[in-house]
């Protein structure tokens, strides 16, 4: 993957890279209710967004690959969406 350098906000938009590790537990809500899951605590997530030209944050993906959410990210690149920037390769982390 082409690593690039943070772009200005204002100038473009870019598909972003990031994730952290879980550390609390993630409330499930669906047809039989909510419930806590505590067996996600300390895994990895992680995310692909698009930041439009203004700034505006738009989740595309998540999830516990980051090989799939390298693939992602490449894939919205490839239609469109600006350069990759992976903030985990930066140093960056949720």
């Amino acid at each position: 993957m082409k690593r690039e350098p943070m772009p200005n906000m204002t100038e473009t938009n870019f598909v972003e890279i990031f994730g952290g590790v879980i550390g609390r537990p993630v409330v499930i809500s669906g047809a039989n209710g909510r419930r806590l899951d505590f067996a996600s605590i300390g895994s990895w997530r992680f995310f692909v967004d698009v930041i439009d030209e203004e700034g505006f944050r738009i989740s595309m993906w998540d999830g516990a690959s980051y090989e799939e959410a390298i693939k992602n990210a490449e894939e919205l690149s490839g239609d469109g969406f600006g350069p990759v920037v992976d903030n985990l390769l930066n140093g960056g982390a949720a």
